[in-house]
């Protein structure tokens, strides 16, 4: 961390370690070069955001601070857990924290997403293969590897559906979309529970119609039947940006053909 004295093009009055500018609401000059202060000042304004608890990190910090780029603390993620592990002696912190790779804010009805397993089984040439019959995308991963929900929500199913298994986790957002998880090998949560973007909802498995371990993962528009697979929507897109540190794509906007058959277009 660095406790800069100085700012940047968006902010040029902006000061300390959280950046703080100069409108009155951080203090003054030397409150905002004060990490102690500085700090307790953004806590204080932290609380003040409804629902800050359950909100990726990068998601919140922008709603105290809104910063130019929302998802501007994403890449910082791994290096801030490993900061509050040394400062509170927690050498494990991380394992306790959602998994599901790096956390991606975007300007959704849950206010963030997150990659549905852990960066290290999954390439960009995995996230955007194509389907083989239907809009929907397929992650090889070894039976067991933590499933993480990419949206936030409501879960909307958790069990036994056909062709998918018994473990079936469905989630569905504030705005209607759903994205459901088949061929888990086991399940960790329950229909009506909220859960957040990288929370750890299943474990991968083979179960159901499939010839190995992987994850299938689909998502539905508002109003559609769950699991419905055609028309559904490409999440390919999604997941590719989530990968190189962008903000997804609007889900509205999502093909329901081009991600079948044939590879998508580069990023």
């Amino acid at each position: 961390m660095i406790n800069a004295d100085q700012g940047d093009a968006a902010g040029p009055d902006s000061r300390g370690i959280f950046q703080q500018r100069a409108n009155g609401a951080w203090g003054s000059y030397a409150d905002r070069m004060t990490p102690a202060t500085a700090a307790t000042s953004f806590y204080k304004a932290l609380v003040q955001v409804p629902g800050w608890e359950t909100m990726p990190p990068t998601a919140a910090a922008h709603a105290v601070q809104r910063n130019q780029d929302p998802a501007f603390y994403t890449r910082y993620w791994g290096e801030a857990v490993q900061v509050v592990s040394a400062l509170n002696g927690i050498p494990d912190l991380a394992a306790k924290l959602p998994a599901g790779g790096g956390i991606a804010c975007a300007a959704g009805a849950s206010g963030g997403f997150a990659l549905p397993l852990p960066r290290d089984v999954l390439n960009l040439d995995v996230l955007r293969k194509p389907h083989h019959d239907h809009a929907g995308s397929d992650l090889p991963a070894p039976t067991g590897t933590p499933i993480s929900a990419v949206e936030g929500g409501t879960v909307t199913a958790a069990g036994p559906v056909s062709g998918f298994g018994n473990h079936f986790v469905a989630i569905t957002d504030a705005a209607g979309w759903t994205w459901y998880y088949g061929h888990g090998s086991s399940h960790s949560v329950s229909v009506g529970q909220t859960v957040q973007a990288g929370q750890v909802i299943a474990a991968v498995g083979s179960e159901g119609f499939s010839t190995g371990p992987h994850l299938h993962l689909g998502l539905n528009a508002p109003g559609q039947t769950v699991p419905t697979s055609s028309p559904s929507s490409c999440p390919q897109d999604v997941l590719a940006a989530l990968w190189t540190d962008q903000l997804p794509p609007a889900l509205a906007g999502l093909s329901t053909t081009a991600c079948i058959s044939g590879h998508l277009a580069g990023p």
